[in-house]
Order: C-alpha cells, then structure tokens, then sequence
C-alpha cells in the first residue's frame, strides 16, 4: 500500500519523540514536585521558623551544583557511547532519589540526619536532571529533519513545562483535597513516591528507543577523546552566548515558577492551592508557546524568537511583580499566563543544535544549560529570598532583570543570515558563515 513505506519509516521517529518526550516530563515532575513543596518541606524537614524556608531554598540551590557536573559527565559519556544509555540510567538514577524523599523521617524523628540525607538526595536529583536536560535535548533534535529541530526543540521544552506543571499539579490538588493538616502530616510524600510507577513508564519506553541516526553515522565514529574541550576551544563564541540566554531563561523560570508562589504563600497573598494554581496555568503557556515558537523558527529563523522572548521577559519583570502582589486571582493567572508563553520562545535547544555538530553537542550543552542552571537558575530562589525584604520583592525584579537584559544582548547578536544543510539533509535553519555559529563580529 502506498501509505505504508512513510508509515514505517515514520515509526522510528514517533518512538523516539515518546521515550524522549515522556521520559523528560516524568524527570521534571521528579524535580518539580520538590520546589512545589517548598512550604510544606520547610514545615516538616527543618527545625521551622523564619528560616525554614530559607533553608529548603538553600538545599534546592545546593543542589544544582551537581548538575553541571551531571550535565559534564553524562554529556561527555553521552558523546563518546550514544544517547540512548546515558538517558535511561539518569530517569532510574531521579525516580530513586524521589521516592526516597518521599520516604525520609521528619525533623521531629531524626533531627539535623533528616537534611543531610535530604541533601544526598537532592544532590542525586541535581545530577541526574543536568545529565537528563543535556542529553534528551541531542536525542530529540538528532531524530528530527533539519528543517524540524525547531518544533523538536520546542516539544522538549514544553515536556519540561508539563512534567513541571504536572508535578506542582500534583502538590497543588492534594493540598486541595487533603487540607493543610493532612498534607503537613503524611500527605507531602504522595507526590514524590508516584515518581516510581512515572518512572518504571517512562524506562519501559527508553529500553525500547534507538540510538539517534546522526550519533549512527560514520563521521559520528571519529568521536574526540575530550569532546567538552573540544566544545569550548572550538564553539567559544556559542557557549558564551548560550549560557547567557540559558542564564536568562533559568533565572526567570526559577524566581517566577518555584520562588514567587512561596513567597505568595508567605505573605498571605494567596493561599498555596491558588498560587500553585497560577504556575500551573503559566506552565502550560509555556508547553503550547515553546512548539508554537518551535515551529516559527524553522521558518523565520532562530533569532527573532530569541530576541521576542528575551525582550518580553524583561517588559514582564518590570511590570508584573506588582500584579503578583495585589491579591486578585485573575490578574495573577494572568501574568503566570504571559510569563509562560514569553519563556517559550526562548528557542534556545534548536539554535545551539544548529550551531554544535553531533560529536560534541551533548558537552557543548552542558556547558551553557548545565553551569547556568547551576549558578544562575538553582540559586535564584536563595538569592531572591536573601534579597527580598519582609515586604518588598523590587531587588528579586532588578536581579532577574540583569540576566533578562545579558540575555538580550546574547539574542540580538545570535547570527542568523545564512544557512547551512546537515550531511544529507535540507537546510536545517539559519546558520552562521563563522565556525562556531556566532556572528562574526563576535570574534
């Protein structure tokens, strides 16, 4: 029949979007789930008072420190064996570690023990997301057509978005349904022990994907011995830009969608269900915005996205904080809603997919999503909660603004005039005439 030879061919590709699709939403809701619990973590695994939610903030930002090394160590793995191994062992590494905070005694029944192994596991956690988010990002762009790694792009992101939404989903309806009581005494570890039967789904479906067809081909074979230094030496221009949107895109999502309904919540703006409520809503605008922008870039090019996303971000900070903080319910949907779908057009996994070629694309990846996760994105929370005052959130807007404005610059000066076509492939999107995908102009 006519149709089947497509059909067929099509399979490959369909399976791996499910185990790299899928597999990241269950890794996000993994680490979701923990920010989402901010309050009732703070409660129930730390001594209280004033400082427990500072300490839950430190943990969570202590923690990204090991995910550039995850990012590292995974990414380089991932380019010297294959992706297909790297991202079943990170999924198995964060389900565990899930379940076991899930597991852990109170503060009241072990003391100062309850953080440290809480520490461990966050740790685990840290590693296993800098490995997943690196890695999964290759996997997916890797089995798309060159002219569809922007929609790849933007189905990875939007999967990030809903397994994030599906784990701050998970808090939020149970706070509803439990109460508050219930949740503080033995509901907050419903939602980290449901990341085993997510997990066990989402191993079954990466045991079963094959290896990307680019990392199969011949010239994949003569992979570098150091493919991080490889990627730093030889695409300095790209790593620099890319952390710098990364940072951008990292410090706006973590202060918006992890600090600011804490700090709601604290302040008696809104109750955790609402605020909770509003992220969610935010999450899910940015899953539609991310494929939507996905699928423009691949027609219009990497950097006008770029540039729409940073700069609406930073007419947002100026903005809406104050909207956030006047209490009413459907202004607070309603800039969780635009920060969202301003984030989604940060279509930063298909531009550095352009510009990194396969041998090092997992390493190149690491090094501008993992260290500015790690130092931007992680502490922002921590930083945010140093910063504010009791009653004040404006130095929490001038700290996201300054990496929303690098993040401009970055974005303005991505080359985007030429393009170039993969090995056997169309034209996989603007590409630059420099070595390293950047505009000449940066050297």
């Amino acid at each position: 029949m006519p149709g089947r030879p497509n059909g067929s061919a099509d399979a490959p590709r369909v399976r791996s979007t499910a185990a790299g699709a899928v597999g990241n939403v269950v890794e996000w809701y993994d680490f979701a789930v923990f920010g989402a619990s901010a309050t009732l973590l703070a409660a129930v695994l730390t001594p209280g008072g004033d400082n427990g939610l500072t300490g839950v903030f430190a943990v969570f930002a202590v923690s990204f420190v090991f995910r550039p090394l995850g990012a590292v160590f995974v990414g380089a793995l991932a380019d010297r064996v294959g992706r297909r191994g790297p991202l079943a062992a990170t999924l198995l590494v964060m389900t565990v570690a899930t379940a076991g905070i899930g597991l852990l005694p109170t503060w009241a029944a072990l003391g100062s023990a309850t953080a440290f192994v809480l520490l461990v596991l966050r740790a685990a956690q840290g590693f296993s997301s800098g490995g997943e988010l690196v890695v999964s990002v290759a996997y997916l762009v890797e089995h798309a057509r060159p002219d569809r790694r922007g929609v790849r792009g933007g189905v990875h992101m939007a999967t990030m978005a809903v397994g994030f939404a599906a784990g701050i989903g998970a808090v939020a309806v149970l706070q509803r349904v439990l109460g508050h009581e219930t949740m503080t005494t033995w509901g907050w570890r419903v939602p980290f022990i449901l990341a085993v039967p997510l997990g066990l789904v989402g191993l079954y479906l990466r045991s079963r994907a094959a290896e990307t067809p680019e990392f199969r081909e011949p010239r994949a074979a003569r992979r570098p011995l150091a493919p991080l230094a490889e990627a730093v030496k030889g695409h300095r221009a790209t790593v620099a830009a890319g952390f710098l949107l990364a940072a951008g895109f990292a410090s706006s999502f973590n202060l918006w969608f992890v600090y600011f309904p804490s700090r709601l919540v604290r302040d008696g703006t809104h109750d955790l269900a609402t605020a909770l409520a509003g992220a969610l809503l935010g999450l899910l605008a940015l899953a539609v915005s991310a494929v939507a922008c996905g699928r423009l870039s691949d027609r219009w090019g990497r950097r006008p996205l770029l540039l729409l996303g940073t700069c609406s971000v930073i007419v947002l900070w100026l903005v809406a904080p104050a909207w956030l903080a006047d209490g009413d319910v459907t202004t607070l949907l309603l800039a969780d809603a635009a920060m969202g779908a301003a984030l989604g057009a940060f279509v930063l996994q298909s531009a550095l997919a352009d510009r990194l070629p396969a041998t090092v694309r997992v390493s190149g990846m690491a090094v501008t999503f993992g260290l500015a996760s790690a130092l931007v994105g992680g502490t922002a929370p921590l930083v945010a909660s140093l910063l504010s005052t009791s009653t004040d959130t404006a130095h929490v807007s001038r700290y996201a603004l300054l990496w929303a404005l690098s993040a401009s610059v970055a974005a303005a000066r991505w080359s985007g005039s030429t393009e170039v076509s993969e090995p056997g492939g169309r034209a996989g999107g603007p590409v630059s005439a420099s070595r390293d995908g950047v505009s000449l102009a940066e050297g």
